[in-house]
């Protein structure tokens, strides 16, 4: 793996790209100095330091800062993994939790088969519309929904119908629409 892609798998988990350049460097050489790394990586031996400090935290260095001069070494890649698999597992019943918690997607779609209970499960359904309704209804029932239709509009529900069966010379309520 090159290490554009080895940089982008430690960028999922939160390293900066400073802190991936130094850790690189790190794992190139096993151990040394902070002026060799700061060197190797374009950075500043204080930045070195700085940056050392947060890997050692996240498990990915260990810094000797007993010895003079003090060093860093990169810790075994088992040993980085492991760290890695145990933050992912600490996060795992969070996301369990909330993911058992989610509401259950809404049904697609109902099979009705009584028309009363059709046009009011339709004014049901324009009545809770807040964006927009399109619907498809036979010039027979328009009167039916024509209020929820009139409210929808003046909630401001961009309405779109499809009215079929319309006999032209009974078109008072298409007017009043």
């Amino acid at each position: 793996m090159d290490d554009p892609a080895l940089g982008d798998l430690l960028r999922q988990f939160g390293l900066s790209e400073k802190e991936i350049d130094t850790y690189l460097v790190l794992l190139e050489h096993g151990e040394a100095k902070a002026s060799t790394i700061a060197d190797d990586a374009g950075v500043s031996k204080r930045y070195v330091y700085s940056v050392s400090e947060q890997l050692e935290e996240r498990g990915f260095v260990s810094v000797n800062d007993h010895a003079v001069p003090t060093t860093i070494r990169a810790n075994p890649p088992e040993e980085v993994v492991g760290t890695l698999l145990e933050e992912v597992e600490r996060m795992r019943p969070a996301l369990e939790e909330r993911y058992s918690q989610a509401p259950q997607p809404a049904e697609e779609f109902e099979v009705i088969k009584s028309r009363v209970t059709v046009l009011k499960r339709v004014s049901e359904l324009i009545d809770e519309a807040e964006g927009e309704v399109i619907l498809s209804i036979p010039f027979g029932q328009l009167g039916e929904v024509a209020e929820a239709l009139r409210a929808a509009v003046d909630r401001g529900v961009l309405v779109l119908l499809v009215v079929t069966g319309v006999d032209p010379d009974a078109s008072d309520l298409a007017d009043d629409l």
